[in-house]
């Protein structure tokens, strides 16, 4: 907080005790001038309109002697203690001392100022000087140029700067009187406090104090006046001279007094007057305004401070801290004269009277004077319901009407004694009246009375609330349900139709026709055109209970429940139940806002009444509320919010990691491995009704929507995958005006190196090397087994062409010469005549002999032509060929490259081989009329195309699907080559075999 002033000169603390002097009597100006300021500036409104708040070491102070209260800009309150300086966010304090806060030199503080940089300082005992900067506490003496024996007090340069003021005191020139003081200041620059003797001030006057014994408590300089106080005075020392007096009779009401400082201007002072009274005097106007009727327990004035909400803030001696602030409720009670620990139904007269009912007897108030009732004649002495019907009859309990000051009978007493207590009455169009009881309703028009329960088609028995529908008929309300009446038929509602609840306990229907339904424990409800609304919790509504329901003229519903009185704007139900928004805001009430509790009473009609001043009353345990929506001041500054700390593993985050975060928006928390569970401290800093304010968080990376914290102050997280995140939190104040901005921190979890990218990467790698591994190793090993296949293959071809070779060899070399000797021996038999028979039988024999001889040539090429071995590849090949053509009708059209020496040895006759079948195939099983046979060699590689234009065949195989073996030798023979080979047939389509081989020359 930097205060609005040239240089500040603060609170003196000593012992001194003034020395005797002429005492001046003051009896007859303090009567002329507090009859002065009465007549002109006018005393406030005497009804008190401030709640005092204590803390004390027992709620968590370190000590309970206080000396000093600012308020900073980022919203904390600081009080100095002699046992620490303490912290402040409204809910919980933190302290600062040796013990836990490196650089701090005692744990006695004084004085408190901010600078312009934000910078806290603190004076200690000793003289010395703590600076708060970046969350680092630094201690100046004498070795940063401050006196050597100094009695230290702050100020503010006009730019703010901080000014050290070493104060000394002057002998008082008489008993009673001020001392003079001379105050010598110093400008800190440069890590260093510099002499700056123009900022320096020296006291004139001798006042003299009246005769009263006074110690000089504080000191002030603002721009060029000065400012001291003793218990009973306030002393202003003008600029220019003179001076003004503030006491009793002169600008104050009360005697003791204590100065408040702060963040409100002109500058206010708390006195107390003689019959314990504490007034709020402002200094520039001289306006009175009664804060308490009486002090606080232990509230010994000795400094004030205004914080930035209106806020009152008082140090005291000994007895902790106290805070004043402007109440929302009156209460009345029994310091009031409303004796009573149950207050349940609430009416307001013709007269203006406000009736109350009690569990045991009956108040009423009227001109400020509550009046007893307690049993009496036909009045049972209590009070259950109340109903003033349009005569201006006013009916208690069912049971009882008041008239002429005194209670008489009802009309239909016998018959609603029978059901003991009306819970709820009412007067119909037709001056007809209806109660309501635990029983059912009974309805009483003209001496005749009728009963309706469930039987007749009420939803339930326990009937709370009737009230009149603004179409004709009524609407009651009851344990069971919710009941319609019109023209003799009811008609019920129950959760099964879309009710809110069964417990209904509240019904209102606005202009619009509406009915709102408040109900015991399941929120509130809206009909309208034969739809149901609901409002619960989870829908931003305060409490499940609403014991009543009651509209201001401000567009506000008022409800009551168990927690205390809250509101919300009617805009928003409506804008809710058609959807145009999803959530309530809901602005609550309780003890801390002067209700006598925070517990309201229902089930009991009506609990709670508007009256027709507009105020609103609402019935609670040991008392009744009361609020004027005119004088509600909603609190519209968002508060702000801060994270405090961090915890990792239960460990704090160090200082300077969680100095370079605030400071540095780069920087990001690093949750290491192994450090699995985090939580984040936040606040947000509204001193009004701190402990309602509300949080939402959400750690983006994690979390798709906001966390609804409530009023949790702390955030806990743990086993997060590793990655980067955002925490985020905002906050609500009192009246739910949200900080949207709210505060944030960066937050990366680091993997284990068995998640980084690198070990990963790594991992696949090594399992992209394994795979091409084991890959490689399979082609390896298929290869091998292919090439062992390949191999085998080729050696037993190459088994059979030598088997082939050697069985074409013996037949051409001993069973062909064998016949070809009988072949001769038969013509050598038939040229010599015996007989012409026998001649005849040679011929025959030899004539089979040569065909024979002819055949095993024929097989002995077959099994190994001799052109191959003779003339090469592709002489036998043509001669194949044109053997084939002779010897069939089909057409062959056919181009042979010269491809001897191409293949490696052995490897002719395996393409030979693949011709030759490829031509058996045509003759046997192709039907074709034409075939074409080319041979090509071309860029080292040779290319076998046979094609025909026969009948084709499925080109999976046969129809049992299985390759032919004549196919299957020719796949086989091609990768031998290490060739591979393609048939390309449909059946009717002819065929056509392509082999590619890689050729090899010798």
């Amino acid at each position: 907080m930097q205060r609005k002033r040239e240089h500040v000169v603060r609170a003196i603390h000593g012992n001194e005790r003034l020395v005797s002097a002429v005492s001046v009597s003051f009896g007859v100006m303090r009567v002329f001038f507090w009859v002065l300021i009465a007549l002109c500036s006018g005393v406030a409104d005497a009804r008190a309109q401030y709640r005092f708040d204590h803390w004390t070491a027992d709620n968590g102070l370190p000590q309970n002697s206080l000396r000093d209260i600012v308020q900073t800009r980022d919203g904390y309150l600081w009080f100095t203690t002699f046992d620490g300086l303490v912290r402040f966010d409204g809910v919980r304090f933190t302290v600062f001392n040796k013990s836990n806060s490196p650089g701090l030199v005692s744990n006695r503080f004084a004085e408190l100022i901010e600078d312009r940089n934000g910078d806290l300082w603190a004076t200690v005992e000793t003289g010395m000087i703590v600076r708060l900067n970046r969350g680092r506490f630094t201690a100046y003496g004498p070795e940063s140029g401050l006196p050597d024996i100094a009695n230290m007090r702050f100020g503010l340069d006009r730019q703010g700067n901080l000014i050290a003021y070493d104060l000394q005191i002057e002998a008082r020139p008489s008993l009673y009187s001020m001392p003079h003081i001379n105050a010598r200041a110093y400008r800190f620059e440069g890590g260093r406090f510099q002499p700056a003797d123009e900022l320096g001030y020296t006291s004139k006057e001798a006042l003299v104090l009246g005769g009263e014994s006074s110690t000089l408590r504080h000191f002030l300089v603002i721009g060029e006046e000065q400012w001291s106080d003793t218990a009973n005075w306030l002393i202003r020392h003008l600029k220019g001279g003179g001076v003004r007096i503030y006491r009793e009779g002169q600008g104050l009401p009360g005697k003791r007094m204590a100065p408040i400082w702060g963040n409100q201007q002109p500058f206010r002072a708390l006195s107390q007057d003689a019959e314990g009274r504490l007034w709020l005097t402002d200094l520039e106007s001289g306006r009175h305004e009664l804060m308490s009727r009486q002090a606080p327990e232990g509230f010994n004035l000795w400094r004030g401070f205004a914080d930035k909400e209106g806020n009152y803030w008082f140090a005291t001696h000994n007895n902790g801290l106290f805070r004043a602030r402007r109440q929302t409720v009156t209460p009345y009670g029994k310091a009031q004269g409303l004796i009573a620990e149950e207050v349940y139904p609430m009416v307001e007269s013709r007269d203006g009277s406000l009736w109350i009912g009690t569990t045991n007897q009956l108040f009423r108030l009227k001109d400020g004077i509550f009046t007893r009732y307690a049993s009496d004649g036909f009045f049972f002495g209590s009070g259950y319901s109340l109903y003033e019907d349009r005569a201006g009859r006013l009916w208690v309990d069912g049971h009882s009407q008041w008239e002429n000051g005194k209670f008489i009978r009802a009309p239909w007493w016998d018959e609603i004694s029978r059901w003991s207590l009306a819970w709820t009455m009412f007067q119909d169009g037709d001056d007809s009246y209806w109660f309501g009881s635990a029983h059912g309703v009974l309805h009483y028009l003209d001496g005749v009375s009728t009963y309706y329960t469930t039987k007749d088609g009420l939803a339930g028995n326990d009937t709370k609330v009737i009230i009149e529908d603004r179409e004709g008929g009524l609407w009651i309300g009851s344990y069971g349900g919710l009941t319609h009446y019109k023209n003799g038929k009811f008609t019920a509602w129950t959760e099964k139709d879309g009710l809110p609840g069964n417990n209904v306990r509240a019904l209102r229907q606005d202009a619009d026709g509406a009915l709102w339904i408040g109900t015991y424990d399941s929120g509130l409800g809206r009909f309208k055109d034969g739809r149901f609304t609901s409002y619960t919790v989870n829908d931003g509504l305060f409490d499940s209970g609403v014991f009543q329901i009651l509209e201001d003229d401000y567009g506000w519903f008022w409800m009551s429940c168990n927690r205390g009185i809250y509101r919300v704007r009617k805009q928003d139900l409506l804008d809710f139940a058609e959807g145009r928004i999803r959530t309530l805001n809901s602005l609550a009430y309780n003890k801390s806002d002067g209700m006598p509790s925070s517990e309201c009473n229902g089930g009991r009609w009506p609990a709670g009444v508007r009256t027709r001043d507009g105020k609103l009353w609402f019935p609670a345990m040991h008392g009744v509320a009361m609020i004027d929506p005119a004088e509600v001041k909603s609190n519209t500054q968002p508060p702000p919010v801060v994270i405090e700390g961090m915890r990792i593993n239960n460990l704090p985050v160090s200082f300077d990691v969680w100095d370079a975060l605030i400071h540095d928006p780069r920087s990001v928390i690093r949750i290491l491995p192994g450090q699995d569970n985090f939580e984040i401290e936040y606040t947000a800093l509204s001193f009004i009704n701190s402990e309602n304010m509300r949080f939402r968080y959400r750690l983006e990376g994690a979390d798709h929507d906001w966390v609804e914290a409530g009023t949790r102050r702390t955030a806990y997280f743990s086993h997060l995958a590793p990655g980067d995140y955002t925490f985020r939190v905002i906050a609500a104040n009192s009246d739910g005006v949200w900080n949207e901005a709210g505060a944030s921190v960066e937050i990366t979890i680091v993997p284990p190196f068995w998640r980084t990218w690198w070990f990963t990467a790594l991992l696949v790698l090594g399992a992209v090397g394994a795979l091409a591994a084991a890959w490689k190793y399979r082609v390896a090993q298929l290869r091998s087994v292919q090439i062992a296949q390949q191999n085998f293959a080729r050696r037993l071809i190459e088994s059979q062409e030598v088997e082939r070779k050697r069985i074409a060899a013996e037949l051409h070399d001993s069973l062909g010469q064998n016949l070809l000797v009988i072949k001769n021996r038969a013509m050598i038999g038939a040229s010599t005549p015996p007989d012409d028979r026998a001649k005849a039988q040679f011929e025959e024999i030899s004539s089979a002999v040569s065909q024979t001889l002819e055949e095993v040539r024929t097989i002995s090429h077959d099994l190994r032509p001799p052109h191959l071995d003779q003339l090469g590849l592709h002489t036998a090949l043509m001669a194949m060929i044109e053997k084939v053509e002779a010897s069939s009708e089909i057409r062959f059209v056919y181009k042979i490259d010269e491809v001897d020496g191409l293949f490696a040895p052995g490897d002719d006759i395996v393409i030979y081989r693949i011709v030759q079948e490829c031509l058996n195939n045509i003759l046997k099983h192709s039907g074709a009329t034409e075939a074409e046979i080319r041979l090509t060699a071309a860029g080292g590689r040779v290319v076998l195309t046979v094609s025909d234009n026969g009948r084709g065949f499925a080109a999976q195989g046969n129809s049992r699907g299985r390759a032919g073996l004549g196919l299957q030798g020719i796949a086989e023979r091609a990768r031998i080559l290490g060739g591979r080979h393609e048939i390309i047939t449909s059946p009717g389509r002819g065929a056509t075999i392509t082999v590619t081989v890689e050729s090899k020359e010798r």
